[in-house]
């Protein structure tokens, strides 16, 4: 409940002109819209992901989306692809989805709890991390990362 909470006040932090959806892991739960923020919240109450983590699978998806839609916007725009994990990834290195997102030019923002220092989602060439142990912690790298998208406009 504290990660939904975390969630919401980012959303009250991201410019309504925004574009913000919402996947887990490989499925898009709300699409990229600049007036999809309560159903995201909706979402997030009832859909609570639980078990597995396959985050290379969700890399790969997320990196699709956004650069679909970049192609849709003819280039304009910044995109960042926010991955928030309690977890290592259950279908296997993240590296190929961290190389995916460097060649399609989707920065990935991580923000998480219990990832090796190994894991590429740690290395500065393939993501900007954060390591969140609590729900307080979560929220201020959310905030920072809702910060970031207000100074690359």
């Amino acid at each position: 409940q504290g990660a939904v909470a975390a969630i919401k006040t980012f959303l009250k932090n991201v410019k309504p002109s925004d574009n913000v959806g919402l996947s887990f892991f490989d499925k898009q739960i709300a699409p990229l819209d600049q007036e999809n923020r309560d159903q995201i919240v909706q979402s997030l109450e009832k859909n609570v992901p639980r078990g597995a983590t396959p985050l290379q699978k969700a890399i790969f998806h997320g990196v699709d989306v956004l650069y679909d839609q970049s192609k849709r916007q003819k280039g304009c725009g910044d995109y960042f692809l926010v991955v928030v994990s309690d977890g290592e990834s259950s279908d296997g290195d993240v590296l190929p989805a961290c190389e995916y997102a460097l060649r399609k030019r989707i920065p990935i923002v991580a923000i998480g709890l219990c990832f090796r220092n190994s894991s590429a989602l740690t290395q500065a060439k393939y993501a900007t991390y954060t390591s969140a142990a609590s729900v307080a912690q979560l929220e201020k790298a959310l905030l920072e990362v809702a910060a970031e998208v207000e100074v690359e406009d």
